[in-house]
């Protein structure tokens, strides 16, 4: 019988055959050809990665806040197969701050630059695959999603693993038809959709493509089913509240798009109503009152266990500054 194998043994086995990727002749790039990436050196794609950094401080200056983390000379040697846990789950949240920061801008020149080095240098392609999905899927009709996706290690427990046959293996984009199938047949990756909106509203980022993006996935994710289920409204209500109660302009419009749709699909209890129309309400701006009354309209012309217009909402919008031009 073989000797029982060591600890240290273990984690040494570990490390090397986490380390043979790097020690190939190809290396995963968006810029360069994968052999011709393996003979251009760590402080080459370091500036690289520095000129994208560059492009995006001047449309965006709080990208200024990752010169001295994920761009600094201090994390140029640094590899994160060998950081413990903690130090991972701080790198982490960096990454992903960035990559949602970074989406509004993905189709730039200087964001495939920054992406560069955080792929070079901390994988991230390999170790942040639903971040990286996170600021890429709303593009996921051009080439350049096609080209990332290629890079990606997806896990096999991933809800992206499809990708590997509809995309990573076929070099075409990805269709909404399918993306929508997906959410129907794997509602976490519904509910994924959803937590992009929230994660990105939570870190202050303005990203009208992913609004869009969401409020058009929504939409035809609900006029594909045949009925709304009990499962569907527990993903999709919680998260609309959140979208209609946000103080993103577009946000709020596209939550009332999407309100508008709903009540045109499934009853639902005067409870609830009630609550969804006070969330169009709260902190209503005139930018956004001609979409709100619409929005109310639809959802009273739809909605049988709705009796009377809920006193409160009705208060609260009469008090809206120009209400009397639009319900004149």
């Amino acid at each position: 019988m073989p000797a029982p194998i060591s600890s240290l043994a273990r984690q040494l086995q570990g490390i090397s055959a986490k380390r043979a990727p790097i020690q190939s002749r190809h290396k995963a790039s968006l810029l360069f050809d994968g052999h011709e990436a393996a003979d251009i050196d760590r402080d080459t794609i370091l500036t690289v990665g520095r000129e994208g950094l560059l492009d995006l401080i001047q449309m965006n200056p709080l990208f200024g806040a990752f010169e001295n983390s994920l761009f600094s000379d201090s994390l140029k040697d640094q590899d994160r197969m060998l950081l413990t846990k903690p130090e991972n789950v701080v790198l982490d949240s960096q990454i992903e701050r960035f990559l949602r920061m970074l989406s509004p801008y993905f189709l730039r020149k200087g964001a495939f630059k920054a992406l560069e080095w955080l792929i070079r240098r901390f994988k991230i392609n390999e170790m942040n695959v639903d971040a990286i999905m996170e600021c890429i899927l709303p593009y996921h009709e051009t080439r350049h999603f096609v080209q990332f996706v290629r890079l990606l290690a997806i896990p096999s427990n991933s809800i992206f693993l499809f990708l590997q046959d509809s995309v990573q293996k076929s070099g075409v984009q990805l269709d909404r038809n399918l993306l929508v199938d997906k959410c129907i047949r794997e509602p976490s990756l519904l509910k994924f959709l959803f937590d992009m909106m929230a994660k990105s509203s939570a870190d202050g980022v303005t990203n009208s493509t992913l609004t869009s993006f969401m409020a058009c996935m929504v939409i035809q994710y609900l006029d594909s089913k045949p009925s709304i289920n009990d499962s569907d409204l527990r993903i999709v209500l919680p998260s609309l509240l959140d979208i209609l109660r946000t103080t993103d302009v577009d946000r709020r419009a596209a939550g009332q798009m999407i309100l508008a749709f709903l009540s045109t699909k499934v009853c639902l209890s005067s409870n609830a109503m009630t609550g969804l129309l006070d969330a169009v309400t709260v902190d209503a701006t005139p930018a956004l009152l001609r979409s709100s009354i619409l929005c109310m309209v639809t959802v009273c012309q739809n909605q049988p266990k709705l009796k009377s217009f809920p006193k409160n909402v009705y208060q609260r919008l009469i008090q809206t500054e120009y209400v009397d031009i639009w319900v004149a």
